[in-house]
């Protein structure tokens, strides 16, 4: 099977007028930022963020491969028959991974990242992927020319730990974002103090996993759609967890395609 987008990339011109650097706009509060993640072994400390933008997952079909179907299944969601279909990030996507990974190298930040998570869809592990490989996470140790990450999943040695780790999405067992969250929040907890954690999540998943580490999700720091859910794709949030898996909100971070970066007060 072989991913493909089409012609997307050739039709989303905004995305050719993107600048290519971040520009830094908090001064202090940047200052800030940097300290109260490297607080040394009393802390976790968790940079939360959403998958970046997705597009449905197509494959190339038939005798010639030059049709492309979508990658849907049959999907049964608390008893309602409805359509699975398997997203990946589309080329708006794949720059803000990028992107997200120079926000972490232009901080210094990067080499105090010790674990990566995303979910069992593809869409989070191609946003924080990147970051893993230039944490050094997916290092080949022995020399075979394979990564030797530590992750456990299906995706073996690639520095990102899946959660859920066994079952891709849409494959029998799939679990939809508000039922597995709380294997994301057990992981967490069994980290120890003063691991760097960046965690890629959902819409419907990022602030549950934050209140279960006793963060209240109210406020503007908390961008919410109307459905109660993370709204956008350029929030960033730093959080401490302590000894007693309790989280504190360091920053929360805008990162938007002028490529400013804003602290919401």
């Amino acid at each position: 099977m072989e991913w493909a987008g089409g012609n997307y990339a050739a039709r989303n011109h905004p995305i050719r007028r993107m600048k290519k650097s971040l520009l830094l706009t908090l001064g202090t509060c940047a200052v800030l930022l940097v300290t109260d993640t490297a607080v040394g072994q009393t802390v976790k400390t968790i940079y939360f963020v959403r998958h970046a933008e997705d597009q449905l997952g197509v494959f190339q079909a038939g005798l010639s491969g030059k049709a492309y179907v979508p990658d849907c299944k049959p999907f049964m969601d608390a008893g309602i028959l409805t359509d699975c279909c398997t997203e990946v990030l589309n080329p708006l996507g794949v720059e803000r991974a990028k992107l997200l990974v120079n926000w972490f190298n232009d901080r210094g930040l990067t080499p105090s990242i010790t674990h990566v998570l995303a979910t069992h869809k593809i869409r989070t592990l191609q946003t924080v992927q990147p970051i893993a490989h230039a944490a050094g996470l997916d290092r080949d140790v022995n020399g075979d020319g394979l990564p030797d990450g530590a992750d456990v999943d299906k995706n073996p040695g690639d520095g990102v730990q899946q959660i859920p780790a066994f079952v891709t999405e849409c494959e029998t067992g799939y679990e939809v974002a508000h039922n597995f969250y709380p294997l994301v929040v057990q992981h967490l907890s069994a980290l120890p103090l003063g691991s760097g954690i960046v965690v890629a999540g959902h819409s419907a998943s990022l602030y549950p996993i934050m209140e279960s580490l006793g963060i209240a999700t109210s406020g503007p720091r908390f961008p919410k759609s109307a459905n109660g859910r993370v709204n956008g794709y350029n929030n960033l949030w730093v959080v401490e967890m302590d000894g007693a898996n309790q989280g504190r909100l360091v920053a929360h971070v805008r990162l938007n395609f002028t490529l400013k970066e804003t602290v919401t007060p």
